[in-house]
C-alpha cells in the first residue's frame, strides 16, 4: 500500500501521437523512394588559369639558380673544398 504523505508530484508527463500513415503509403513505397536512382549531378569545374609558356618558365628558372652556379665557379676559383662526402652513421 502506498501512502500519499511520501509521494512528491514532480511533474507532467504528456505524449502526442502522430495520426496513422495514409492506407497507400505502405514500408516497400517507403523503400522504393529511399533506394530510387538519384539525379545525377553535374559538376561545374573552373577553368583553369592561363600558365605562361614553357621557354618562359626555363629562363626564370636558369636566372633564379645562376646565383648558385656563380657560387660554385667562383669557390672553385679561389680554392674551396667542395667534395660532397656520404655519410653513413
Amino acid at each position: 500500500m502506498l501512502h500519499t504523505s511520501n509521494l512528491l508530484l514532480v511533474g507532467t508527463v504528456g505524449s502526442r501521437l502522430e495520426p496513422h500513415l495514409p492506407t497507400n503509403h505502405t514500408l516497400c513505397s517507403t523503400l522504393d523512394a529511399t533506394f530510387r536512382p538519384k539525379p545525377v549531378i553535374v559538376h561545374q569545374h573552373r577553368q583553369p588559369e592561363r600558365r605562361a609558356p614553357g621557354i618562359v618558365s626555363l629562363f626564370f628558372s636558369l636566372v633564379a639558380l645562376a646565383p648558385l652556379a656563380a657560387y660554385v665557379v667562383v669557390a672553385l676559383r679561389i680554392g674551396a673544398n667542395l667534395k660532397v662526402t656520404a655519410c653513413c652513421c
